[in-house]
């Protein structure tokens, strides 16, 4: 599955959560999202899964664009999504990074 984010923006008043977020992965591979609190990575996966609308922008699976309006929206069985660490113990991004 390929997956494609193009100029996303999400706004919570005059906050911009997220602001023009290009990503594209292709199949295969794994990202991950790092930041500090408040980044807007949260709200990046939340517009993923279709528990909130995106402002603008645009998000392509294979190539086609998608409305992800609700989280019951079926994904590609392909895609696997984890949004928190606790399922992981020990797996920290900072541990994974900047080693003590």
């Amino acid at each position: 599955m390929r997956l494609e984010l193009r100029a996303v923006t999400k706004h919570f008043g005059s906050l911009a959560a997220n602001k023009n977020v290009d990503l594209v992965v292709e199949p295969g591979q794994i990202h991950g999202l790092l930041g500090e609190n408040g980044a807007g990575k949260t709200t990046l996966m939340n517009v993923l899964y279709g528990m909130i609308t995106p402002d603008s922008g645009q998000i392509l699976i294979n190539d086609g664009v998608v409305i992800i309006r609700d989280p019951r929206t079926p994904l590609p069985k392909e895609s696997a999504w984890c949004t928190s660490t606790h399922a992981y113990p020990g797996l920290h991004g900072r541990r994974q990074h900047h080693p003590r």
